[in-house]
């Protein structure tokens, strides 16, 4: 493994030499488990430098969020030992079960995810690909990045859909403490802050990506976007023209790792939220074509998303892969997008049924992929819940409308409260254990 790695903008030596460790540590384990390993590679904030961390009173630091891993074999391991690795892992980075926790604050977890070298040309054009073959480091083995067939221009639209989608799941996450009045420690304050500043930088991302200006640094994406916002996105800058300000605000936040924002933190999730929604009602009004009008009524907007994201989500990634078997493959591109989305129902259904034990019957006539279905109902869950804290009936029963047609719904309360509230954890649920069995299965 190289030596003198930078894993945070501090360039702290006492912090690189411990993130070291805790690679040295993760990389023995990944090799006591897989035979004939090629590589593996640290991606997310701490591969590109941009890593948060805590400093603990002892002298040690905690790591926020999680470490990020790829790991390039063509061996495997039984969902069994992949288990007990992780359990090792955690063991041996003192970790507990608390802090494994996701959704726990002050959490930390470990991601692994394998990847076979006959596949690294086939990574889609997201920006998870393209953080990884430019802004990753390579902590055992050969460095495999230029197999990856995207460059930064191919970042596809839906890659910034779904970061923006992903922080309405993050919202929901954290206002289940706030609207219930529970006291909010220091520990939990500053989660509740970073996840609002992490919505203001993926803000920053998602824009990036529609003018095809992504970079893979958090740092260098807020100086870009300082002038980009201003030049780029007039119609934007009527209804939010502090929001560079914001990005470039909470990006130092975060690479600081200095999370004591002097704010009402109930005021600062409900500001987060009225930039997500304008920015959200943009993006995906430009991204599936949608008519301006609409953007007024949450319940028409969330529908003609629905209609649309079938269609157009998937489109561009399956673009990007099939156009290598020659020029008729437009011809294949509705097929496989449906059949890809049916097939993703069925495999999410399966894993529902190990994780829950519950089956359900899902009328073949919504073949949408189950994450377009969970993305909806969740949007609709957040902006049901007015400031005042009363609840949008109708957009909240359109939320369990979608949601039930990918993931078991089960009411049972009468109070409208208690079924946002179990409307909001369900969503958070659904999302969780979608993308965790996306990560098996690239696995």
């Amino acid at each position: 493994m190289e030596q003198f790695f930078h894993y945070t903008v501090h360039h702290d030596p006492n912090v690189d030499s411990q993130i070291s460790q805790h690679m040295q540590i993760i990389t023995n384990e990944i090799l006591r488990y897989f035979r004939n390993v090629d590589s593996i590679m640290l991606a997310g904030g701490f591969g590109r430098g941009e890593g948060s961390i805590k400093y603990l009173s002892n002298g040690k630091i905690r790591p926020l969020k999680d470490y990020d891993l790829f790991v390039i074999t063509e061996n495997n391991i039984s969902p069994r030992e992949y288990s007990s690795l992780m359990d090792t892992i955690y063991e041996k980075l003192g970790i507990d079960s608390l802090t494994r926790l996701s959704d726990a604050p002050g959490s930390f977890s470990v991601t692994l995810q394998i990847i076979p070298k006959k596949k690294l040309d086939r990574l889609p054009p997201d920006i998870s690909t393209i953080d990884l073959k430019f802004a990753s480091k390579i902590i055992y083995g050969e460095d495999l990045r230029t197999k990856m067939a995207p460059k930064v221009d191919d970042v596809v639209l839906a890659s910034g859909a779904i970061v923006l989608l992903n922080k309405v799941t993050a919202l929901l996450e954290i206002l289940g403490p706030i609207l219930k009045n529970e006291y909010l420690d220091a520990e939990i304050k500053e989660s509740i802050i970073y996840d609002c500043g992490k919505t203001f930088i993926e803000i920053c991302t998602a824009l990036s990506i529609i003018k095809k200006k992504y970079i893979p640094s958090y740092e260098q994406r807020s100086i870009q976007f300082q002038k980009m916002y201003i030049e780029e996105f007039p119609q934007l800058l009527n209804k939010l023209p502090d929001l560079p300000d914001n990005v470039k605000y909470f990006t130092n936040l975060k690479l600081s790792s200095n999370l004591s924002y002097k704010c009402d933190v109930k005021s600062l999730v409900f500001s987060t939220r009225r930039n997500l929604e304008i920015i959200l009602k943009f993006y995906m009004g430009c991204f599936l074509q949608l008519n301006k009008k609409i953007q007024l009524d949450w319940g028409l907007f969330a529908d003609k998303m629905y209609e649309k994201m079938g269609f157009i989500f998937f489109k561009e990634y399956l673009d990007f892969n099939l156009r290598k078997i020659g020029k008729y493959y437009r011809i294949l591109l509705p097929f496989i997008n449906t059949m890809g989305q049916i097939y993703d129902n069925i495999h999410f259904r399966r894993q529902i049924k190990f994780n829950k034990g519950n089956s359900y019957y899902e009328s073949p006539l919504y073949w949408r992929s189950p994450i377009i279905k969970i993305f909806i109902a969740s949007l609709l869950t957040l902006f049901s819940l007015q400031e005042d804290g009363s609840i949008d009936r109708f957009l909240m029963e359109k939320g369990f409308y979608y949601l039930s047609q990918a993931f078991p719904c089960n009411r049972r309360f009468s109070s409208l409260n208690d079924d946002w509230d179990y409307l909001r954890k369900l969503c958070v649920e659904a999302q969780k254990l979608y993308f965790r069995t996306q990560m098996k299965s690239v696995i």
